[in-house]
Parts: C-alpha cells; sequence; structure tokens
C-alpha cells in the first residue's frame, strides 16, 4: 500500500484525502486538461497491486473563472 501512495503522489496534481483498513484511497487528481487526468488514471491503473480505479467526479473550469466574484447567498430552505 506504501509504494502505492507514494507512485500516486509522485502524479503531478495529485493528493490523497484518506486511506482505508480494506485498501481503497481517495485521491484528487489536478491538471489543465482532461486529456492529463485520463493518463493519471491510466498511470494508476497500471500501478502494482491496484485492482481498479474509478473516476468518481470530474469538474472542469476555464481559467477565466477564476476572476469571477462569486455572491455566497445562503439559501435558508437547503440547510439541514
Amino acid at each position: 500500500m506504501e509504494s502505492i501512495k507514494e507512485a500516486i503522489l509522485l502524479l503531478p496534481g495529485s493528493e490523497i484525502h484518506a486511506v482505508s483498513p480494506a485498501g481503497k484511497i481517495v485521491v484528487t487528481l489536478e491538471a489543465n486538461l482532461s486529456a492529463e487526468i485520463i493518463k493519471q488514471m491510466d498511470a494508476i491503473h497500471a500501478l502494482a497491486g491496484v485492482y481498479s480505479a474509478a473516476l468518481v467526479y470530474q469538474h472542469h473550469e476555464d481559467i477565466e473563472a477564476l476572476d469571477q466574484e462569486i455572491h455566497d447567498v445562503a439559501d435558508t430552505s437547503k440547510l439541514y
């Protein structure tokens, strides 16, 4: 497990958030292009000891979106 975690952390833009005793690892991958994320996923699949890797969520924003102001208005009807 340690060698798998070390290999994942060598991928640019990778971050490990959680590891379970059963051997599951929660990873965030960041890249400029979706194709780079696919290459990172392929690299994880190819690691010895990795049986499966699944992309659970993908988000993309244009760089210009970082300059936009976000107005945060709480909608109390959606608070739990």
